[in-house]
């Protein structure tokens, strides 16, 4: 009867194990390592009206049969034949259609498309026929789409054939000026400047007095939009940084197209004086994905702006009270440095906060120290996987005493158990609830104390992960040996098979830190517990080398830590060993980056 009682109840054990795991696995993982997986189900729980919103006129929109998508009154051969004016900076190339005087290509000659050495350069300009290009004005019910601008003057003399240079000059200023169909003359008078991915955009429209929209938009595809789950509206008040995800507007456009037949725009003010009643205008407003952002900066005063989804096309709109308007436009990465030497908080566009459930304040006060320090640390050593081991290595030596504190108490409980067995046993008799806390207190030990120390480092593991999985400076970063991308997942053939060898040595870690690690409840769980870390590593596989690259690291300084206090007892020899192990870990990562 006992023996089967036992079974039972290491059965049950084991059932609790796996349905909490599963729980964490529904609750808290998935969504914290893979939220694009939970934003179709958020949009799709979210309400959806069909109140008419007050769409601003756009491009006339109709539907193509053989495409799917939407066709304008521009074609790719009418762009060809108004012609363009090309510049080039040291740092990007422009294209400006005469047709709309609107930005056709705009290169970034420091990026690359791919880690290829025969990659593209990144061009932040999505073409696709048809499309309106961005930088387009709008006043009332016409903007400057087949307007044929001429070019009237440029402060640079042609080189290499028709593209102008910047030679010795600081800047590049040209003026176009054409006549929109009523006949007023809108003139756009553009400047790029020596290394500076922002440029200023002036246009004035003659004999009017009405309000102006300038806009950016953007084409995403159907493939596309569902593997960049990070894109998103984002605008500053001066005060407050808001965001709308691109997910979310393209599901209400959806929606609204179904509900009410035809092609139907989704626009939303912004700001939305109904849902944020202390905003009332904004300084700049900006769209972009993980790595890559384009933003519309008011130049003086605060101004109204408008977020537009029409099918796979996304436009922001910057809107003046005058006809005539200066803007300031950057276009290119998502790098905190760059964006903070530009001014007007455009770094707040990094969305540091982006963490599951997680408290966005919270992960941003913690993330934007560790990003700053990721950079510092790859100004000292010039390699970023080296960079990442030392920001672990740091991180490890700040959380040292919480990481003691948890290792004691578990070791306490575990030596506690014979005795605590004894208790457990006489209270089947006793009857008597509170003698095992009595025991407890008379050991002068919480059995609840372990639990604080792992929920202080919490912040920590959340802050430095945001840091590293927002990081531009990550993308086409190499490390050492085969990998050569930080931001994407490593694999390494053997024997003709791709293996991830970092989440490999990670889950053996794992595995080794989870046998260390003293039980304090049946054997048989400890043993369940033990197939956890083999559950992480087919779901982390995919991970970027950089998130996984610290948490080996984070893991083999841990090891090296229980294994030797389980040993000593030492917090002395504790500290030794984690000294010991991160110097050699740091050696081990440069002496592979010489390795060719």
């Amino acid at each position: 009867m006992n023996n089967n009682k036992k079974k039972s109840d290491k059965f049950l054990a084991c059932l609790l194990v796996s349905v909490l795991f599963l729980m964490y696995l529904q609750t808290v993982f998935y969504p914290f390592f893979y939220p694009e997986k939970y934003a179709s189900k958020a949009v799709q729980n979210s309400k959806i009206t069909t109140e008419s919103l007050p769409v601003a006129p756009l491009p006339q929109v109709q539907p193509v049969a053989e495409t799917g998508g939407l066709d304008y009154k521009i074609t790719t051969q009418m762009l060809e034949q108004a012609g363009s004016v090309k510049v080039e900076t040291d740092i990007l190339k422009a294209e400006i259609s005469l047709l709309g005087g609107r930005l056709k290509n705009l290169e970034l000659k420091a990026y690359k498309e791919t880690v290829a050495a025969d990659s593209p350069l990144m061009n932040l300009i999505n073409q696709r026929a048809g499309m309106p290009l961005p930088l387009a004005v709008y006043q009332a019910a016409q903007s400057d789409e087949v307007v044929k601008y001429e070019l009237i003057f440029i402060n640079q003399p042609k080189k290499e054939g028709e593209i102008y240079q910047l030679g010795n000059a600081d800047e590049i200023k040209f003026t176009l000026q054409g006549a929109l169909a009523n006949g007023q003359i809108i003139t756009k008078t553009f400047s790029f400047k020596r290394d500076c991915y922002l440029f200023d955009l002036n246009y004035t429209v003659d004999g009017s007095s009405e309000p102006t929209k300038l806009e950016w938009t953007r084409y995403i595809s159907e493939e596309d939009s569902k593997t960049n789950v990070d894109s998103e509206f984002v605008w500053f008040t001066g005060a407050k940084v808001r965001r709308e995800s691109f997910a979310n507007l393209k599901a209400e456009a959806q929606n609204r197209h179904n509900l009410l037949g035809g092609e139907v725009a989704v626009q939303k003010k912004v700001p939305d004086t109904n849902k944020y009643k202390e905003d009332l205008r904004i300084k700049w407003l900006a769209m972009g994905e993980l790595y890559f952002n384009e933003i519309l900066i008011a130049d003086t005063e605060l101004q109204t702006g408008e977020i537009v989804v029409v099918e796979n096309l996304y436009s922001i709109r910057l809107i003046s009270d005058k006809p005539n308007a200066t803007y300031r436009v950057f276009v290119g990465p998502k790098k905190y440095d760059l964006l903070k030497q530009a001014g007007d908080s455009l770094e707040k566009n990094i969305n540091l906060g982006k963490m599951g459930f997680f408290p966005a304040g919270l992960v941003s006060l913690i993330a934007t120290p560790m990003m700053l320090l990721l950079n510092m640390l790859y100004k000292l050593f010039g390699n970023y996987g080296v960079a990442i081991i030392g920001l672990t290595i740091l991180v490890k030596l700040i959380t040292f005493p919480v990481n003691m504190s948890s290792l004691k108490h578990m070791k306490i409980m575990a030596d506690l158990q014979p005795e605590v067995k004894v208790i457990q046993e006489r209270m089947k008799e006793t009857k008597d609830p509170n003698a095992l806390m009595e025991f407890y207190k008379k050991k002068g030990v919480n059995p609840m104390g372990g639990c604080l120390p792992a929920f202080i480092q919490i912040p920590f593991f959340i802050g430095l992960y945001a840091a590293l999985y927002c990081a531009f400076e990550l993308r086409h970063a190499p490390f050492a040996l085969w990998i050569k991308d930080l931001s994407a997942s490593e694999e390494l053939l053997v024997v003709g098979f791709p293996v991830p060898v970092l989440v490999v040595l990670f889950t053996v870690f794992m595995l080794v830190q989870q046998w260390l690690t003293p039980t304090m409840g049946d054997p048989t769980q400890k043993k369940v517990m033990l197939l956890m870390p083999i559950f992480f590593g087919f779901i982390l596989a995919n991970l970027p080398a950089g998130l996984t690259l610290y948490m080996l690291v984070s893991s083999v300084i841990s090891v090296a830590q229980q294994k030797v206090y389980n040993r000593t007892s030492s917090t002395r020899d504790a500290l030794i060993a984690d000294i010991s192990c991160s110097v050699a870990l740091l050696c081990l990562g440069l002496i592979f980056t010489k390795i060719h």
